[in-house]
Order: structure tokens, then sequence, then C-alpha cells
């Protein structure tokens, strides 16, 4: 009985922190609660994405997210060792994603109408 109730409560947690297929909201260098966009590396360490697009919390970068980049447009590096990404949407035009390599979980790259972007990953 006591290790059922250990292992129900294993999945629980394992579920309620990793939420495939969650929005991410690129932040860039920018501190504020607000995902404001801008120039930044893209990499598992940094905490410039937020939860939501206005008053989101601060978070890295798990991957399998979709990455929405708005706000500011800017210079995405991503890292060397590379980042996996379920989806992208660009909501603005003018950000170049450049540097290591970006995999695509068998998601789409998305632009809102008029947008365009540079992708160089």
């Amino acid at each position: 009985m006591k290790l059922r109730r250990i292992l129900a409560q294993s999945f629980v947690f394992l579920v309620s922190i990793t939420p495939l297929h969650a929005n991410s909201y690129w932040d860039g260098t920018d501190t504020t609660a607000d995902a404001d966009g801008g120039s930044g590396v893209w990499d598992f360490d940094t905490l410039n994405w937020k939860t939501a697009a206005t008053g989101g919390n601060a978070v890295a970068w798990l991957g399998f997210q979709t990455a929405h980049f708005g706000g500011a447009a800017g210079t995405v590096t991503i890292d060397a060792g590379g980042v996996t990404a379920s989806d992208l949407f660009f909501n603005t035009t003018g950000y170049t994603v450049q540097g290591g390599a970006l995999g695509m979980g068998g998601g789409l790259i998305t632009t809102a109408p008029g947008v365009e972007t540079n992708l160089a990953a």
C-alpha cells in the first residue's frame, strides 16, 4: 500500500512540472514581468523565457515548448549545443534566429500575417 501511494504521488508530480507543448514567450535580456522580446542567447540555462506574454514568470527553456517571439525584434543566438522546440511563432517582423542547431519536434514555424523573420540555425 505504501509503495503504491509513493508511485502515484511521483506520477502526479512529474506530470505537473513538465507540460507537453507548453507556451513560452521570448524575453531576451529584459527583466520585467512581460515578455518584451529583443536579443539574447537561447539555451537551457538562462531565464529569458516567460510563462505568459504579460505578467509571466521567468523560466529557462526546457525543450519541446512552443516558442513565441513578439515585442521588440532582435537577434536570438542559439547556444552551440542547440535546442529543440515543438513550434515557433513569430508575431514581430525582424527577428533573426542563428547559431547552434534548432531541432523541430515535428512542429510548425508560423508567422503572423505580414511578419517576416530570418532563420539561420
